[in-house]
């Protein structure tokens, strides 16, 4: 298709080639067509026009069906870091030792540990019953105050356990909650 002398273009226009960096030659243009063009242009503002016009013969772009899609692999950089990230969270800070030492002292966690039942329990209605059972896949449109009930609930539930342990980790609390939640998050994706 494309050659050293010139380019093969459209059935209008057969073979062009670049002459003394002032015109083009196209043995598809008879002499009135070239002289319509007007000699006056500058060189680069014609082809420039003439790319442009011409554009879809220039590059050859891939179809939709040369094109394949692959899937993301569910275990990516992301992920592997949010889940690393949260071992060693869990590790260094003593996260179970130190939630079950100060789970009785709290009355946040009570709330937060309520709060959490209410999202999930919503969560695992949405999923389980009418996604999978009922064969509703687009619940959110048909009931649509349970996702920002799920949503609003989920959100309480996290300020009450940071409430609850502001005082081992202070500042940090926010931090090593939400790389828990990320770690738990990046964990179910990988199961499916």
């Amino acid at each position: 298709m494309y050659s050293t002398i010139g380019l093969h273009l459209c059935p209008s226009i057969n073979l062009c080639s670049w002459s003394d960096r002032r015109s083009w030659h196209c043995s598809g243009w008879g002499s009135s067509s070239w002289e319509a063009l007007g000699h006056d242009f500058i060189w680069y503002k014609t082809l420039g026009k003439f790319i442009t016009q011409n554009l879809p013969y220039f590059i050859e772009t891939p179809t939709a069906v040369e094109r394949k899609e692959r899937p993301l692999p569910r275990l990516n950089i992301h992920s592997g870091f949010w889940i690393l990230a949260s071992i060693v969270v869990t590790y260094y800070v003593d996260f179970f030792k130190t939630f079950k030492e100060n789970f009785h002292t709290n009355s946040w966690f009570l709330f937060g540990g309520a709060l959490l039942f209410v999202s999930l329990s919503i969560a695992f209605y949405c999923i389980v019953y009418l996604e999978w059972y009922r064969g509703i896949e687009e619940y959110d449109v048909k009931y649509p105050t349970l996702v920002p009930i799920t949503t609003a609930t989920f959100i309480a539930a996290g300020v009450c356990f940071n409430l609850a342990l502001w005082n081992v980790w202070s500042f940090f609390t926010p931090l090593l909650l939400f790389t828990q939640f990320m770690g738990v998050v990046m964990f179910i994706s990988l199961l499916g």
